[in-house]
C-alpha cells in the first residue's frame, strides 16, 4: 500500500508516519509513505494509480487541501482521500471531494488504526499477513490464504487454501488478535475458526470448506453462523457488481 501525505507542519507530517508504521507492524500490513510539504509539490509528482490513500491537509500555505483535493479527484476517483483538520466547519468541502474519511488533528492512533482497517478492506491488493513459526522456522501466510484455523492445546493448527497446514504456539486469543480488523474469519466453534470467503456450504451442523475440511459447528448457534457466512458473501456479490459497474 503506497500513502501520501501532504501537510506543511513537518512535525504533524512525521507523527502520522510513525503512526503508520505502527499499524504496519502490527497488522502485517507493508505500507510505504511519501511526504509533500504543500498541494502544488504533491500534484507536481501525482499521476493516477500512484498512491493507494491520500491523508489531506485542508489548512495549508498556497493552495489548500481542498483545492488539491479537487485537482487530484479530476484525475483519480479510486484513491482514498483522508482530509486532516484542526476544525470541522470545512467537513462539507472534503466529502465533496467523495473523502474516505476525515481526520481531526491531533491524530489519534486508536482513531487511524481503525480507519486503516477500514482502508485495508477497501483497497484491492492491500493484502495482510501472517507470520508465525512452524517446525522451527518462519512461515509467513497471506490473510486471504488461511482457511481456517483450530485449537490444539497450547498450539494453533492453521490450514491454507490448498489444504496445507501449519501447527505454531499460539494461543487462540492470540491468534484473534492478530486477525483484529479482518471481517472474514467467523468462529464456529470453541477454538475453531474459518475464512468465510472458503466457505462451500454448511450440512449437518459441518462447516465445509473448498480445502475438503469439514469442522464441527457450535450447535445451539449453528443457524445464527450460517446466517452472518450468507451475508458475508452477499456483501462481497454486491461489492463486486458495484466494482464492474465502476470499471
Amino acid at each position: 500500500m503506497v500513502v501520501a501525505i501532504v501537510d506543511n507542519d513537518t512535525a504533524d507530517a512525521v507523527q502520522l508516519e510513525q503512526m503508520l508504521a505502527g499499524y504496519a507492524m502490527a497488522r502485517d500490513v507493508v505500507i510505504q509513505t511519501r511526504l509533500f510539504a504543500s498541494g502544488e509539490t504533491f500534484l507536481e509528482q501525482f499521476r493516477p494509480g500512484l498512491f493507494d490513500m491520500v491523508f489531506m491537509d485542508i489548512f495549508m500555505d498556497g493552495m489548500t487541501g481542498a483545492e488539491a483535493a479537487a485537482l487530484l479527484r479530476a484525475r483519480d476517483v479510486r484513491c482514498l482521500l483522508i482530509f486532516l483538520t484542526t476544525s470541522q466547519e470545512h467537513m462539507p468541502d472534503a466529502f465533496a471531494c467523495h473523502a474516505f474519511d476525515y481526520i481531526q488533528k491531533p491524530a489519534e492512533e486508536e482513531r487511524i488504526f481503525r480507519l486503516m482497517d477500514d482502508a485495508v478492506r477497501a483497497i484491492p491488493g492491500a493484502e495482510r499477513y501472517l507470520e508465525f513459526t512452524s517446525s522451527r522456522q518462519t512461515a509467513r501466510l497471506a490473510m486471504s490464504d488461511i482457511a481456517a484455523a483450530q485449537t490444539e492445546g497450547h498450539y494453533i493448527r492453521l490450514t491454507d487454501r490448498v489444504g496445507r497446514t501449519f501447527v505454531t504456539r499460539l494461543t487462540f486469543s492470540e491468534l484473534l488478535e492478530k486477525l483484529e480488523g479482518d471481517g472474514r474469519f467467523l468462529t464456529i466453534n470453541r477454538g475453531v475458526l474459518v475464512n468465510m470467503d472458503e466457505v462451500t456450504a454448511f450440512q449437518r451442523n459441518n462447516c465445509l470448506l473448498a480445502c475438503g475440511l469439514a469442522l464441527p459447528v457450535k450447535i445451539r448457534s449453528a443457524r445464527q453462523i450460517e446466517r452472518q457466512w450468507q451475508d458475508w458473501s452477499f456483501r462481497q456479490i454486491r461489492q463486486s457488481q458495484r466494482r464492474r459497474e465502476e470499471d
